[in-house]
């Protein structure tokens, strides 16, 4: 579950920086190229801003996967009902002096 919403997290933030770096190519380009025809000195520009338009549409994706795996995840948690029986558990105790372990019922 955290590891989907975490892997969200990093599609979220390779989209939105690919996305403003492809904003902010494009803006540049628009000034000299025209219906995607650039001149010879440019064609390296366009060509890196749709990498980067390529890498941020992979981003989103990768967020809504995780987004997707997180939620599952969620929803296939076991749900805590007040009728179950109780568990025993083993705790370790570590202090001043003392080494030992608890148990509860």
């Amino acid at each position: 579950m955290a590891a989907g919403f975490s892997v969200g997290a990093v599609g979220l933030v390779v989209g939105a920086v690919a996305g403003a770096l492809t904003l902010s190519r494009s803006g540049a380009l628009a000034a000299v190229c025209a219906d995607d025809r650039c001149p010879p000195s440019r064609r390296d520009d366009l060509s890196t801003a749709r990498t980067l338009a390529n890498v941020s549409n992979a981003g989103f994706v990768v967020l809504a996967v995780g987004a997707g795996v997180g939620v599952a995840g969620l929803l296939m948690l076991p749900s805590r009902d007040a009728t179950a029986s109780p568990r025993a558990a083993l705790t370790p105790v570590l202090g001043a002096g003392a080494l030992g372990l608890h148990v509860s019922f």
